[in-house]
């Protein structure tokens, strides 16, 4: 419809710059059949290489694939499930929540293992994650005491970490500071 309303316009404007009235439907022909297929067929080209390098890299880098993955899918939960199954199915571990170990996104730790972020984790704001991973760049959190004297946390908060397994590594049983 567009290219319709166009030709007239294509061919008067031709014609006024002085070129042939059938030479200009000569190229305007020319022109709507490139419109046909050119804008699909250079999609389809785009597409096709994308694909390739994506299963190339899925291929090559599961572990890198897969973390990289579910960065971009953080946010969609249903994305996140479905690929969280995919390395599970490839045998690909995926590390719970850990307040020395995590950070706010999905990273590869040096086994190759993917460690699960605080910015995963539902009920966690992302200034409370800014807090934890710019206090354990400083040293690492030992206790529960020293998480709380170091950041400013709200119950609630701290509720999810525990709930998490956030805490589990600093302290043997979180559960009891939950009351």
């Amino acid at each position: 419809e567009e290219m319709d309303a166009l030709k007239e316009k294509f061919i008067d404007g031709s014609v006024a710059n002085g070129h042939d009235y059938k030479k200009a439907e000569e190229v305007f022909h020319i022109i709507e059949k490139f419109a046909n297929y050119g804008f699909n067929a250079s999609h389809s080209i785009s597409y096709s290489i994308i694909g390739y390098q994506c299963a190339y890299l899925k291929a090559n880098y599961p572990n890198e694939f897969l973390c990289a993955l579910l960065n971009t899918s953080a946010n969609n939960d249903d994305k996140k499930s479905l690929y969280i199954e995919e390395c599970f199915a490839k045998g690909i571990n995926i590390l719970p929540p850990d307040l020395n170990y995590s950070s706010s996104e999905f990273e590869l730790n040096n086994k190759k293992e993917i460690v699960y972020p605080f910015s995963a984790i539902k009920g966690l704001g992302s200034s409370v994650v800014k807090q934890l991973v710019e206090q354990r760049s400083i040293k690492p959190f030992e206790n529960f005491y020293d998480l709380a004297y170091r950041c400013s946390i709200t119950k609630a908060n701290l509720d999810v970490l525990i709930r998490s397994g956030a805490l589990n590594s600093i302290e043997s049983n979180p559960k009891i500071y939950q009351q």
